[in-house]
């Protein structure tokens, strides 16, 4: 049989299934099965009225904790200031964890002792993880020198600078591939094309793609020796057609070939490339992954392991397992139905006679399910739920609802459904809210049953 991705359990679940709490805005795995992770310390969100000319929110920065293998907090970033932190890399050899995020003591890049999180080192650039190194740069010369540099993780120092190469007004993370002499990177004088060039002048590049790469309307580095292109006609426009594939940089050869529709979700180790139905491939092979409600932490296929952050707080762990998926259809009946002014956001969980939703404090029990649209523009006026199914292999379940028409507003409350499960599973489920007939879900939640 082939691997399919479980659910394996939950990184700092919310006390309080009601709640927001314990976001996590970022989280790597450790070989000793812990983990490092960026927490928010204030969580909140916000709905945009579609009615505005836009919606500008503070985004949330995390605080850095090192978990141990049973989800325990066992260090905590310490300073004369929160580092405002965003993003994270790992490297375990020099044990270091390197953290991006907003200036303060005059860096936003910062390095810290892996096992103390003591902070090491402070610079104003970045960090692209690739071989052991920080690959830096900075996009705009107020900053200083934009040129791309080589630099060591614990003490940020550079090790080389490579003055040929400027990074000026780039806006996402160069692809860097060191054993092909090779970085590709998006041109600035022509957005829809790319660079493809040496990192080192004096030798060529190790790869037959580089004339295929800089016709490219997009290229991205999806693992060592792999990379994502997208092309189309002389415009990028995709309604014109053109193809997607995973190419092998060192050969050349296609590893898989995609509908124009498939792209890539940013990750923190690189970024993950999924099908339309946001289902991720393995770059290695072309295989498919697990299917996919929002962008993952981490999607490691060599090690089999992924974080995925959970609509109300935590993180879903999902790891590989030898088996195949089977989804098997749940018998259930509506007990209620109606609306709440206190429900904000999309939710799946058991009804309770503490809520705060009068709709769902008058119907509860263990084997009732919360179904809530939220009150997004986005999100549907109606609810009505078709089926719900689960697979047992993979410990997910999934309540496929009609998808009619968007609200279109914020001021009316959400739409609400209590659900009665015949025969619920016991134990913990990642629960998925997905439209019938396909598209983006709602968001994924955790339930425990029994």
């Amino acid at each position: 049989m082939s691997g399919v991705w479980r659910f394996a359990g939950t990184l700092l679940p919310p006390a309080d299934p009601e709640r927001y709490t314990n976001v996590v805005i970022d989280a790597l795995p450790l070989t000793n099965g812990g983990w490092v992770v960026l927490r928010v310390d204030q969580p909140s969100r916000h709905n945009c009225s579609p009615t505005t000319f836009g919606c500008f929110f503070r985004p949330p920065y995390g605080r850095l904790l090192r978990l141990d293998p049973d989800g325990r907090v066992v260090a905590e970033e310490h300073g004369p200031e929160p580092f405002g932190l965003t993003h994270l890399s790992v490297f375990e050899t020099p044990r270091v964890v390197v953290g991006e995020g907003r200036q303060v003591k005059n860096g936003n890049l910062h390095a810290f002792d892996l096992d103390s999180l003591d902070g090491l080192a402070t610079e104003l650039t970045t960090c692209v993880p690739v071989d052991g190194r920080c690959w830096a740069y900075r996009s705009y010369r107020l900053y200083g020198g934009t040129a791309l540099e080589e630099r060591e993780p614990r003490t940020l120092s550079v090790l080389r600078t490579y003055p040929h190469l400027t990074m000026d007004l780039l806006q996402e993370p160069p692809s860097i591939f060191p054993s092909a002499n090779l970085i590709v990177w998006p041109s600035p004088e022509r957005p829809t094309r790319m660079r493809a060039e040496p990192l080192d002048p004096t030798r060529p590049i190790a790869s037959p793609l580089v004339a295929r790469l800089r016709a490219a309307c997009h290229a991205v580095r999806v693992a060592d020796d792999r990379i994502f292109v997208s092309e189309s006609d002389s415009a990028c426009d995709a309604a014109s057609g053109g193809r997607t594939e995973i190419l092998e940089v060192s050969t050349g050869r296609s590893v898989r070939a995609m509908s124009v529709n498939a792209t890539t979700l940013p990750g923190s180790r690189g970024v993950v490339a999924v099908d339309s139905a946001l289902r991720a491939l393995d770059p290695r092979t072309g295989a498919d992954g697990p299917q996919l409600w929002t962008a993952p932490f981490v999607l490691d296929f060599a090690r089999g392991i992924g974080a995925l952050p959970l609509s109300d707080g935590g993180v879903a762990v999902l790891r590989r397992v030898i088996g195949a998926e089977r989804n098997v259809a749940l018998t259930f009946r509506e007990v209620a139905t109606g609306t709440c002014e206190s429900i904000d956001f999309p939710r799946v969980v058991i009804a309770s006679p503490a809520s705060s939703c009068d709709v769902v404090a008058a119907a509860p029990g263990p084997a009732r399910l919360v179904v809530a649209a939220g009150r997004s523009a986005r999100s549907p006026a109606t609810l009505d739920i078709r089926r719900v199914t689960f697979d047992a292999t993979t410990r997910t379940m999934d309540v496929s609802f009609q998808a009619g028409r968007s609200r279109g507003e914020i001021e009316s409350p959400s739409a609400v459904r209590v659900i009665e499960l015949a025969s619920p599973p016991t134990g913990e489920w990642l629960v998925r809210l997905v439209p019938d007939g396909g598209g983006r879900p709602l968001g994924a939640f955790v339930v425990r049953f029994g």
